[in-house]
């Protein structure tokens, strides 16, 4: 079952950051069937494994679009990006057991809203003129 499902608006039309936005759509589908299948165990390796790989792709991602918008654009944009690292980090972070279900379900409903709105906000106006001037955008 998929929890976020990728749309084709969500589309920049930017072939790598698409895809980019796409496995990241992936890795949060992986964590959300993780966390409430049927047989989830609190302070489950396999949650904390999904959520490693979900930090480091996007901090992978981050950097690669920080190196294409303007210095505005990153300090308007990016603030709420590396809070989801953040978030994800405490959670790594925490002792098996500290991590409940209550912090796993605020977190998930976190991504879900953040996910979204991070690839719809690439949509606005102002940050696809940014990249018409950086990389070459699909029509």
């Amino acid at each position: 079952m998929r929890y976020v499902n990728w749309k084709k608006n969500y589309e920049i039309g930017v072939g790598e950051i698409d895809m980019q936005h796409k496995k990241i759509f992936s890795i949060a589908n992986e964590f959300f069937t993780e966390l409430f299948s049927d047989t989830y165990i609190n302070g489950s390796n396999n949650i904390l494994t999904v959520l490693k790989e979900l930090r480091n792709y996007c901090k992978f991602h981050f950097d690669y679009e920080k190196n294409i918008y303007s210095e505005e654009i990153i300090q308007e944009y990016f603030v709420n990006e590396y809070k989801l690292l953040e978030k994800i980090d405490k959670l790594i972070c925490s002792n098996k057991q500290d991590i409940n279900i209550v912090k796993l379900y605020a977190f998930a409903e976190h991504l879900r809203q953040w996910i979204v709105k991070h690839v719809l906000l690439l949509n606005d106006k102002k940050y696809r003129e940014t990249l018409k001037n950086k990389v070459f955008v699909v029509q």
